[in-house]
């Protein structure tokens, strides 16, 4: 059965999240994590590993590319460079600039409104499913009552 890794970025100052997945959009769980800072491909800046969803988060101290290796330790290996701006510092919303071992380079915003849109979307969701089982019930209620009248 072969798949391949993704991983997907997300940067939320301070931290760098990373979530790893197979192509069935499986989490790699436990997979094995090395993170390079800029200029050092020697010795990991972090280690560790994926949690049980496939996350991992890290703080990088400064701009540049940052190397991810991901490795679930069974053949499957993801390489990816995360460059991170000096606007990540500050705070702002950037870009992440994602690029694997193919060359292909791509971007990934992360905004905290997205962030909040999604929230409120489930809260929406669960909210007027509340409402509907909240009225169901209490129509259920009143015709039983009625029936016990009668």
């Amino acid at each position: 059965m072969a798949h391949g890794v993704h991983v997907d970025v997300s940067l939320n100052y301070p931290v760098v999240i990373t979530k790893s997945y197979y192509s069935a959009n499986h989490p790699l769980t436990q997979a094995s994590i090395k993170v390079y800072s800029p200029g050092d491909m020697k010795d990991p800046y972090y280690t560790g590993t994926t949690d049980p969803a496939g996350y991992f988060a890290f703080a990088p101290n400064i701009k540049g590319e940052w190397k991810v290796i991901t490795d679930d330790m069974q053949g499957h290996k993801k390489e990816t460079v995360i460059t991170i701006g000096k606007t990540f510092f500050s705070g702002q919303e950037q870009e992440a600039v994602i690029s694997d071992e193919s060359g292909v380079e791509h971007t990934h915003s992360h905004t905290h409104a997205e962030e909040e849109a999604g929230r409120n979307n489930f809260y929406n969701i669960i909210l007027g499913l509340s409402i509907i089982f909240g009225i169901t019930g209490i129509l259920y209620g009143l015709r039983t009552k009625q029936q016990l009248k009668k």
